[in-house]
């Protein structure tokens, strides 16, 4: 089979990488700061209770914003041969910028 190569096939990939590397990190120190806020929602004091909801909040944006690049990323390196399907990563691009 030959290969496609479409101009810019390297830098779609990379960046793909990047994105899938950075929304899996995301969505682990998601996962962190939720059992912080765990802990925080644990305590008796009212600065805990406020503190642990805020975590709770940040918690839930990391994971969509970290889903979001991992879909990216995903999809940056499965098109980066077909230049066809250049314009629905590129909309993707504009929307992380």
């Amino acid at each position: 089979m030959m290969e496609n190569n479409a101009p810019g096939r390297g830098k779609l990939k990379v960046t793909g990488i990047i994105y899938t590397v950075l929304g899996a990190l995301s969505i682990l120190g998601s996962l962190l700061i939720l059992g912080a806020g765990g802990l925080l929602l644990a305590s008796d004091n009212d600065v805990g209770l406020v503190l642990g909801a805020a975590a709770g909040v940040f918690s839930v944006l990391g994971a969509v914003s970290g889903v979001f690049y991992l879909v990216i990323g995903i999809l940056g390196i499965r098109n980066c041969g077909r230049p066809e399907n250049c314009g629905a990563n590129f909309v993707l691009g504009v929307i992380v910028l």
